[in-house]
């Protein structure tokens, strides 16, 4: 529902202006996973992924999903960032994640 995708995105922004980014990213893309396409999310992820060091700590959590066996939410982590920030994909690769 929206108001689940909305909290989750809200937690997002909040955590990132905390200098949490590793869990923005999760609640970035928890919010796309209940409304896929939704803007808010899709561009606070972007604009988090425009930092190198913030880039960092989103291969952490994918890493982090792929130690917990979390392949559907590693998938579905990858593809967002494929489609909303394909310029982050080469800095990604770099960490190893992809």
């Amino acid at each position: 529902d929206s108001s689940h995708t909305e909290s989750h995105n809200s937690l997002g922004v909040a955590l990132a202006m905390s200098g949490d980014m590793r869990n923005a990213f999760h609640h970035y893309f928890e919010a796309l996973r209940s409304k896929p396409g939704y803007k808010n999310a899709e561009t606070n992820l972007v604009q988090a992924l425009a930092a190198p060091e913030s880039v960092q700590e989103c291969a952490l959590l994918l890493q982090r999903y792929e130690v917990q066996g979390d392949r559907e939410r590693l998938q579905f982590a990858l593809s967002v960032i494929q489609s909303v920030s394909p310029e982050s994909v080469p800095a990604l690769l770099k960490r190893g994640t992809l």
